[in-house]
Parts: structure tokens; C-alpha cells; sequence
């Protein structure tokens, strides 16, 4: 797995069981895109006690994105084309300013592939991993609008 991404998943907080599961979809990942991943989001969320949740694992590659809901109980794993069009795009955000995230950060980026809203998705970020979602989202999803 590349170092990157290993870093990434340190700097949110991830701790060694949370890493080796990540390790081993990321071989499930490279089989099902046949390329290497370049980049990773996880997903989290704080909930009403304030621990916060890691919930989604997804991988980029050059020309997809694949991610496992619940990647930390399940292996159901779906597969996009990055050159598929994106019709719209919803960004929301609490105490983020794009440029610095702060613990009461909290960022989800919605997005359709058609008028429809038949296709869509969404990601989903706090604190520090919001300044991680802004700069995927800049770097794979702003280029398909």
C-alpha cells in the first residue's frame, strides 16, 4: 500500500487493527480495478456521544473510485468510472472554511449522475479528514461537472 495512504489513515486517527483491514481491501481493491490506488478517503462521522466513526473506505485509481460500505464488517464493494459525468454537485459544510479544518469541522459532498437523481453519492468528513475530502473533491470530482 502506498505511503500516502498509510499516512492518510495515521493522520485521522486509524489504529493498527483499523489499519491492517484497510490494508487487505486495498489488495481487494488493486484485484476488482486493476490498477493501483493512488489516493483513499474514510468516511467518519462524530456520534451523539462524540466518539467518532469510520464508515466508508473508498479507493482511487487513475480511472475509478471503488469503495466498501461499513468496511470494517463488510466486503461489499462497488466500482465507478472517473470519467463518467457528474450532473450535480452538493457541498455542505458546518465550522469549515475550506481552508483549515478545526474539530467541530464537518463536510459532505453530494453528487448525481443524472437529472433523474437515479444515480448518486455521497461522502462524508469531520475534523481533520475534511481538508482530505476538499482536496479529493477538487481532484477527482470538480473535472466530471
Amino acid at each position: 500500500m502506498k505511503s500516502e495512504i498509510v499516512n492518510y489513515c495515521k493522520s485521522i486517527g486509524l489504529t493498527e487493527p483499523f489499519m491492517d483491514r484497510v490494508k487487505e481491501l486495498y489488495e481487494l481493491a488493486v484485484a476488482v480495478m486493476n490498477e493501483e490506488p493512488i489516493d483513499a478517503i474514510i468516511e467518519d462521522y462524530i456520534n451523539q456521544d462524540g466518539t467518532r466513526v469510520y464508515s466508508h473506505l473508498t479507493f482511487f485509481s487513475e480511472h475509478y473510485f471503488t469503495g466498501i460500505a461499513n468496511f470494517l464488517t463488510e466486503d461489499t464493494i462497488f466500482l465507478h468510472n472517473l470519467s463518467r459525468r457528474i450532473e450535480s454537485m452538493y457541498i455542505s459544510k458546518r465550522d469549515y472554511d475550506f481552508k483549515q479544518a478545526t474539530e467541530k469541522s464537518r463536510l459532505t459532498l453530494n453528487f448525481n449522475y443524472d437529472s433523474n437523481n437515479e444515480m448518486s453519492g455521497n461522502f462524508t468528513a469531520s475534523k481533520e479528514n475534511c481538508d482530505h475530502l476538499w482536496t479529493i473533491c477538487q481532484k477527482y470530482f470538480f473535472s466530471l461537472i
